[in-house]
């Protein structure tokens, strides 16, 4: 369901920002632009919501799992899917931290990584509440 959603959304480059610790960017996700991307509809931005609430901590649970096994091309494919679920809710931080995990994963490597699991794991739970926030926000 989730990819079908995604096929309906045009999101643009603007969601590669620099990376940085996440205890000093609270802010992940680019509401006006995620707003704009869903043509201001709230129901599709409702169910993009409720897709990303029941599918997030799997694909974080794909990411650990990954490292934790040492499995480059595990990490690779994990952390491709939550950059693409991350550019789609417009979360410029979070899509920085899973484009550095992809790209660690493409080079071969997987061990040692769980400061930056960790790291993009709270970058997705901030990215949760204020997505559950704006859906509050909206109803």
């Amino acid at each position: 369901m989730f990819l079908k959603l995604l096929h309906w959304l045009r999101v643009d480059s603007a969601g590669s920002a620099s990376a940085g610790p996440a205890k000093s960017d609270p802010s992940q996700v680019d509401v006006d632009a995620l707003l704009q991307s869903v043509g201001h509809d709230r129901a599709l931005l409702e169910s993009i919501v409720d897709a990303y609430r029941q599918t997030w901590a799997e694909q974080l649970d794909a990411v650990r799992s990954a490292v934790a096994a040492d499995d480059p091309a595990a990490l690779f494919h994990a952390a491709h899917q939550v950059r693409g679920c991350m550019l789609t809710l417009c979360a410029g931080p979070a899509v920085a931290r899973a484009e550095a995990l992809e790209a660690i994963g493409r080079s071969g490597r997987a061990r040692g990584l769980e400061a930056q699991v960790e790291d993009l794991a709270r970058c997705m739970e901030t990215v949760e509440r204020e997505l559950s926030a704006l859906s509050e926000e909206a109803a």
